[in-house]
């Protein structure tokens, strides 16, 4: 693998920069806090994804999207994949359809989780693709950060992060797995224990209800032959009490309808009376008429006009009427406004109040430009002011640094005489009085410029208050006019309705003195109604005299039929009374033949519900029978199963769990034996000091050897400890590599290699490079003296809070 180029779009610092990766070693150099970590941290995002990584992290504060483009080469073949941030209701996310990759000219747009399985695989990383775990063989073959290797060189867990870097949780997960399947074993089969245990209970009592089903079958033989012998007699006595039956209904049916006809005599007795009642009530709602009829004849017409007509002139009078008030009301209200309006406006009419407003207009419009041009006044005399700041701070900035001058250069380190710094001191100091003085006078100017704005401002608000009082003045005017033209028409109005005709008296209904239309009118109106419903109400009573005379001859008809009916009604009876005399006497026969067979029956019942009794004894019997033969199969069934689940623990307990621990203390073992080696290696390389030899115990910890005595990585110098660092850290790269078969040593990233070396171990460095197996070496580091041992320089500066790259040339 080799990176080709990286372009980052708000990615913490970095607002827009592209990096083209060269062949060979290169430097990334920066102050701390430069963004030159960020630059790592895009290229592990771009491959593959977040990892532990949260998005708010790498996307720029405030802003809402963010993009890492990296072009990289693997087995001679050029890739280039992209992912993309974005905000979204204040949080941040990969955009999952601005995610891709290209490969030969071909775009491939892809999920994140879709896209870092396709990076493993032109990598050739076998291993989980899960989206929130980190690239293990990336991380720990090509670039592992500064902090972890010291978590893994100081950390608690160290064996368990080795161990996860080799993947060797394989082995730990079989193993646990291997314990999981042989607990579930063991209790899957101390259950299944308790399953068959009845086995030899359960065979023994199929057999005795084998022997009892036998028995039961005979006695429902002997059974049936009963029931059939009872059954028979049993309809030979029904037959007998059925003729009876017969005989018996007849007789009750007849029973029925004498009943029947005296509940009708009864009904037309009843009707007979009803209908009298009828009659004596019809002749009296007939006098009621007749008296209704004289009442309404004696009501006279008071007019020949309709009743419309009527509403008509009704509904005029009083719409005139209310006219008439409504504009005398208005005209009281509009006379005393038209007075208010006078007294306020002290005499102005509309033009000169408008001469007014237009005066205040233009002088306000004349205040407003004064005062904006007083504003841009002080605007520019504020601007000169910061400026002059800026340079006052800056000068006894660099009067500060001239007085502390020792006797070399701050900027070029070279050697100054004592003259030359006092040349610097006057100056300086000479500057910094004229920039002084000049800030006075400037700020005198301010001053003078902002009390004439202030003054300009008072003008303006005296006269805007004004103009809004000539406005309100400016309605009145208006609405005065408005009213008096309204009095006027109200005046016309008024004298019109008063002049109307007045109604003219009826003959037939005179009016009564002094009477206004609309009383009059009502008056004539009530009478009119009065008279026509006396009218409806006498024909009405003409009507229910006519059909009270019809209803009273129909009665009396009805009357002398019913008592007819009667009469021939009780012949009816007296026959069927002599028909009804012998029923006595059959009831009792058939009471007699009704108990001998009741008696039948029950012989009969009791025969049946033995023998029911006996099949469902028999049917509980075979149903147990058939619940211990399933129970004997299923005893049976977990019987062989618990033998399976025996021999399956047997063998995962003694035989697959130590060779799987024997293993893995194989494979272990050639890896730290394996590490070891490239350790001292590179130890040795590092750690100029024949007293001194350092070694990988069998827990992957650094041991420090001095004069035959073991030393603890924790007091060792911070030179020292960046050494031990450094080569662990090699020899984890290149364990990795060759234990895994990964990425063909052609790539290799280092992070602070040398933090904390002194001068002179800063020139191990040359010699590592040299002695590192990589086609493309990356470094990043503060250290300038690393720029002397690389081929390519990179610079990395960050300024108002944005990170700048810059290629700077060779070693």
């Amino acid at each position: 693998m080799r990176l080709v180029s990286l372009d980052m779009y708000n990615i913490r610092s970095h607002e827009s920069t592209k990096i083209e990766f060269p062949t060979g070693t290169m430097l990334f150099r920066g102050d701390m806090g430069s963004g030159k970590s960020t630059i790592l941290m895009a290229v592990e995002f771009a491959l593959f994804g977040l990892g532990g990584i949260r998005a708010d992290a790498l996307l720029t504060r405030g802003r809402q999207k963010g993009e890492v483009v990296l072009e990289f080469e693997a087995d001679g073949r050029l890739y280039e994949v992209g992912r993309t941030l974005i905000s979204k209701d204040g949080k941040s996310q990969q955009d999952s359809k601005n995610t891709y990759a290209r490969e030969g000219g071909e775009t491939l747009p892809l999920a994140p989780t879709e896209l870092k399985a396709y990076v493993m695989q032109k990598l050739k990383f076998r291993e989980p693709t899960s989206p929130r775990a980190v690239s293990r063989v990336y991380r720990y073959a090509v670039y592992t950060p500064q902090e972890e290797i010291k978590s893994i060189l100081y950390g608690k867990d160290r064996e368990d992060t080795i161990r996860r870097a080799f993947g060797m949780d394989d082995y730990k997960t079989a193993s646990t797995n291997a314990g999981t399947v042989i607990s579930y074993l063991k209790t899957h089969a101390a259950r299944l224990e308790g399953r068959f245990a009845r086995l030899g209970e359960y065979e023994s009592d199929l057999q005795s209800k084998k022997n009892e089903l036998g028995e039961v079958d005979s006695t429902l033989n002997r059974l049936a032959g009963q029931e059939r012998d009872r059954a028979e007699r049993h309809e030979r006595l029904k037959s007998d009490a059925d003729a009876l039956k017969r005989r018996l209904d007849e007789l009750d049916v007849l029973e029925e309808s004498k009943r029947q006809l005296k509940a009708a005599v009864a009904d037309r007795i009843e009707s007979v009376n009803k209908l009298e009642r009828w009659i004596a009530m019809d002749r009296r709602g007939l006098r009621d008429a007749e008296n209704a009829i004289r009442e309404c004849s004696a009501v006279s017409t008071p007019t020949e006009m309709p009743l419309s007509e009527v509403d008509e002139r009704l509904a005029s009078a009083r719409k005139r009427d209310r006219a008439l008030h409504a504009k005398k009301d208005r005209r009281a209200g509009c006379r005393g406004e038209v007075e208010d309006l006078r007294g306020s406006l002290g005499g102005m009419d509309e033009a000169q109040v408008n001469d007014r407003t237009a005066s205040l207009r233009a002088r306000i419009s004349d205040l407003e430009g004064q005062r904006r041009e007083a504003d841009m006044s002080t605007e520019e005399k504020t601007a000169g002011r910061g400026s002059l700041n800026n340079e006052i701070r800056n000068l006894k900035d660099a009067l500060a640094r001239a007085e502390s001058l020792g006797a070399r250069c701050e900027y070029c380190d070279q050697p100054i005489s004592g003259e030359h710094v006092e040349r610097l001191l006057h100056s300086r100091q000479d500057r910094l009085a004229g920039a002084e003085e000049a800030m006075k006078f400037l700020r005198d100017e301010l001053g003078d410029a902002r009390a004439r704005g202030q003054s300009l401002q008072a003008l303006i608000k005296a006269d805007r208050d004004e103009l809004a009082k000539q406005e309100g003045r400016l309605k009145d005017a208006r609405r005065l006019a408005r009213l008096e033209r309204e009095l006027a028409a109200l005046d016309s109005d008024i004298s019109d309705l008063e002049s109307g005709h007045t109604i003219e008296s009826r003959a037939a209904f005179p009016r009564r003195p002094g009477e206004a239309d609309p009383d009059y009118l009502m008056r004539l109106r009530d009478a009119l109604v009065e008279s026509r419903d006396a009218d409806r109400r006498r024909a009405q009573a003409e009507g229910r005299r006519s059909e009270l005379l019809e209803k009273i001859t129909e009665h009396e008809k009805q009357r002398e039929s019913d008592r007819t009916r009667i009469e021939k009604l009780q012949e009816e009876i007296s026959e069927m009374s002599e028909r009804l005399a012998g029923r006595e006497s059959l009831a009792r026969e058939h009471d007699a033949a009704r108990e001998r067979l009741d008696a039948a029956a029950a012989e009969l019942n009791e025969t049946r519900n033995r023998s029911a009794a006996m099949r469902e004894r028999r049917a509980n019997i075979t149903a147990e029978t058939s619940r211990l033969e399933g129970e004997i199969r299923e005893a049976r069934r977990h019987r062989d199963v618990h033998s399976k689940y025996a021999d399956h623990k047997e063998w995962l307990k003694m035989y697959f769990v130590p060779s799987l621990s024997a293993i893995e203390r194989g494979v272990l073992l050639d890896i730290q034996q394996t590490f070891d080696d490239h350790y001292r290696e590179w130890y040795s390389i590092l750690v100029d000091d024949p007293t001194k030899t350092s070694r990988i115990d069998d827990r992957f910890g650094p041991i420090l050897e001095q004069g035959g005595y073991d030393q603890p990585v924790d007091n060792l110098s911070g030179g020292e400890k960046t050494s031990v660092a450094l080569a662990y850290r090699l020899a984890l790269n290149g364990t990795i590599r060759e234990k895994m078969n990964v990425l063909d040593s052609n790539l290799l990233i280092l992070d602070e290699p040398t933090d904390g070396f002194s001068r002179e171990q800063m020139g191990k460095v040359h010699t590592v490079l040299g002695s590192l197996d990589a086609e493309q070496i990356i470094m990043v580091s503060h250290e300038a003296q690393l720029e002397g041992y690389v081929e390519h320089v990179f610079r990395v500066s960050k300024s108002g809070g944005v990170t700048s790259v810059q290629k700077v040339g060779s070693g």
